[in-house]
């Protein structure tokens, strides 16, 4: 079964020893899609702020409903006021960099998620009701299960069953 399982290409180079930041990991996959006007909707999520295009955020329905009862508020960083939303989460293996890996993908039509990340990036997609990416993610996990990673994607998919409901 683990021939089966393809590793993909690296997510991204590290800048640094510690790994790459949240922030560095969004801004690498979203660079190439950015149209050349500004944001359109500030998401706000464990103290940092992404600048967000609503072409890409319409991809998860979790933003997409957060943008529509979004309230405009004036930030000190921009002239003109934006939307800007709050994203709380408590999902279990949803971390800083799960989350900006899923936000970055929303900028991409096509997409693979290592057998290294598709756990925490299940979550960050779950969060963000992203079904493209949602399914992707479950894709790999068939993929590459086996007797090493079963209990660990059982466990998860039981966790995003869960806070589906």
């Amino acid at each position: 079964m683990d021939s089966l399982c393809i590793k993909s290409a690296p997510v991204m180079e590290p800048e640094c020893s510690e790994g790459p930041s949240p922030t560095s990991i969004f801004h690498y996959h979203s660079k190439r899609a950015i149209p050349t006007k500004g944001p359109d909707v500030l998401l706000q999520c464990h103290g940092i702020t992404r600048e967000l295009h609503k072409p890409y955020i319409r991809k998860s329905h979790t933003l997409s409903g957060l943008l529509q009862h979004a309230v405009i508020s004036a930030t000190a960083c921009y002239e003109d006021s934006l939307p800007v939303i709050s994203l709380p989460f408590s999902y279990t293996n949803v971390t800083q960099q799960s989350l900006a890996r899923a936000l970055g993908l929303l900028y991409e039509d096509q997409f693979t998620v290592s057998p290294e990340e598709v756990v925490s990036v299940l979550a960050a997609a779950s969060l963000l009701l992203y079904p493209e990416l949602q399914k992707e993610c479950c894709e790999v996990m068939l993929r590459c299960i086996n007797v090493s990673t079963v209990s660990m994607y059982y466990l998860a998919s039981t966790k995003v069953s869960e806070t589906l409901k």
